[in-house]
């Protein structure tokens, strides 16, 4: 006989594999830095931090991971909706960051390496479990 899990254990499973393939696809990423010309009289304000081209790999990463983390995020909704309010902030803020990465769209939080990207995005998942 096939033990039953729980939806608890099903959730953190799926976590598990979101969180892999997120890996992957930032240890396929690049970080890129944009530098202001000081004597280009444009200045421009922004993240100077942005992600590099995104490559074929890196597109079925993002599309796995959407079709993954889609349903997972909104299950995880259902499950805490009458949660705190704070809790219900953190799991939005955090499924922001995560949702931002994923789709690699340029922000404030991006860091120097894909090394520092990878811890920070640990640290999110490990809110999310």
């Amino acid at each position: 006989m096939v033990p039953i899990k729980s939806c608890a254990q099903r959730l953190q499973e799926q976590l598990g594999r979101i969180e892999q393939k997120m890996m992957e696809l930032l240890d396929a990423s690049m970080i890129m830095r944009f530098t202001n010309d000081p004597s280009s009289g444009i200045v421009f304000v922004g993240p100077d931090r942005y992600w590099g081209e995104t490559d074929d790999h890196q597109k079925r990463l993002q599309l796995e991971l959407m079709r993954l983390y889609g349903p997972w995020i909104e299950q995880v909704r259902l499950l805490f909706s009458q949660a705190p309010k704070e809790v219900i902030t953190q799991i939005n803020e955090t499924d922001s960051f995560v949702t931002r990465w994923l789709q690699k769209e340029r922000s404030w939080d991006i860091p120097g390496t894909t090394g520092q990207a990878k811890a920070i995005g640990r640290g999110a998942f490990l809110t999310l479990s």
